[in-house]
């Protein structure tokens, strides 16, 4: 019940509330992951991203399994600008769930913005080629071009922008301006 009301409260932008409500969780069962996970998601919105970082980091030590944790971890780090962990953490997310294509968008994202421009393509292929026309195109195409500029590199990064422009970014999604 707290945990819900804490995501509940998340919704609602009220994070300092939803805090409170997943630490009573996390003291009612300590090994609930997803109480952690909330916890940390409450921590973030707040923008104390190191109390964050540990509270996802002990959502994966009470389950290992738990991608939702690895994703999260992944976001904070990169928010943080520790591109080579935030990298092993959405890694381990996809080994996880290898369909999550914002993760793939996400890492692919990363690459580029660590300057791996090869890295960037690789991944941007692999998701073309794992969700072909329905979700890859458009998330490549969604920032390519804008963030292909951004890096430095005025050109496409290869034929996976060409493919349409009209998605939406998430509202989840980093804001990098915000680093």
């Amino acid at each position: 019940a707290h945990l819900t009301l804490g995501y509940s409260l998340l919704r609602a932008e009220r994070a300092a509330e939803a805090e409170s409500a997943c630490h009573r969780a996390i003291a009612l069962k300590p090994d609930f992951e997803w109480a952690r996970k909330g916890f940390g998601d409450a921590l973030e919105r707040q923008s104390r991203l190191d109390e964050a970082e540990t509270a996802y980091r002990k959502a994966i030590e009470v389950n290992s399994s738990f991608r939702q944790a690895h994703l999260a971890l992944g976001n904070v780090l990169a928010r943080r600008g520790r591109w080579a962990e935030s990298a092993v953490a959405l890694d381990e997310n996809l080994r996880l769930f290898p369909v999550d294509h914002w993760s793939w968008y996400r890492v692919a994202t990363l690459r580029l913005y660590r300057g791996d421009l090869e890295g960037y393509r690789r991944a941007c292929r692999e998701m073309l080629d794992r969700f072909g026309d329905s979700e890859g195109r458009g998330l490549v195409a969604a920032r390519g071009e804008a963030a292909d500029q951004a890096a430095g590199h005025v050109a496409p990064a290869d034929e996976c922008y060409g493919k349409g422009h009209a998605w939406e970014w998430p509202e989840e999604s980093w804001d990098f301006a915000e680093r």
